[in-house]
Order: structure tokens, then C-alpha cells, then sequence
């Protein structure tokens, strides 16, 4: 999955999904709740997850 993909699933910006995978901004405990849904990660590891996890994470998330 690409970080497009990824942002309309969550119904955010791709802007959104870039600043976090890039590590400019960090995610609010509301869009990991949200992206917890659709993954099934626990949001403990989505807030302290580097930005080379969180692009990885993406690219494996295939079918959500």
C-alpha cells in the first residue's frame, strides 16, 4: 500500500501520512486510535514508532 492509499483509508491527507512517515510531526493519540482500527497494532507501539517503522508498517499493510 502507498501513503495515498493509506491516508484515504484513515480519511486523512496524504500531507498527513508524509509528515509522519518523514518524522515532522508525530501522531495524535486520535489518528492512531484510528489507524489501531484498521491495523490492529497496539496504539502504544503506533505513538513510539520511528519513521522508517511507520513507512514499513504501510508497506505491508495490504488489504485493510
Amino acid at each position: 500500500m502507498n501513503m495515498q492509499e493509506f491516508a484515504d483509508k484513515l480519511e486523512i491527507t496524504r500531507q498527513c501520512v508524509h509528515h509522519w512517515c518523514t518524522g515532522r510531526a508525530r501522531i495524535s493519540v486520535r489518528l492512531a486510535k484510528r489507524v489501531r482500527e484498521l491495523t490492529g497494532i497496539p496504539l502504544e507501539t503506533l505513538l513510539d514508532m520511528r519513521p522508517q517503522d511507520i513507512r514499513g508498517m504501510i508497506q505491508d499493510q495490504e488489504v485493510l
